[in-house]
């Protein structure tokens, strides 16, 4: 909760207005959206891996038998999968398009 109180205050706008402006949920000029409006729909994504990730430990050791050493692996080479691909995959999509990134995410 701290990271995130300081995120918000410390961490400037990068986007220009203008950018800001052409996006599809920009915020009118005449005033601004409430933030559960601004949010992206359905909202019970958001809440989906909350009730997920405690129950995640339980079911990696308790039914797959994971030792500590895979489960840390496990974790910690699906953090990693985060940390390279979303920058590298908001790249490509900046570039080509979000169909075409999401298509080939579909591919085999």
């Amino acid at each position: 909760m701290i990271g995130l109180l300081f995120a918000a205050i410390m961490v400037p706008e990068i986007r220009p207005p203008l950018v800001r402006s052409e996006l599809p949920c920009a915020v009118p000029a005449q005033g601004r959206r409430p933030t559960l409006e601004s949010l992206p729909r359905p909202l019970h994504v958001f809440f989906i891996f909350a009730f997920i990730e405690p129950e995640m430990v339980y079911y990696f050791y308790d039914r797959l038998g994971f030792t500590t050493t895979q489960f840390v692996l496990f974790t910690g080479g699906y953090g990693l999968a985060m940390v390279a691909g979303q920058p590298t995959l908001g790249g490509l999509s900046d570039r080509l398009g979000r169909r075409p990134v999401i298509a080939a995410g579909f591919s085999p």
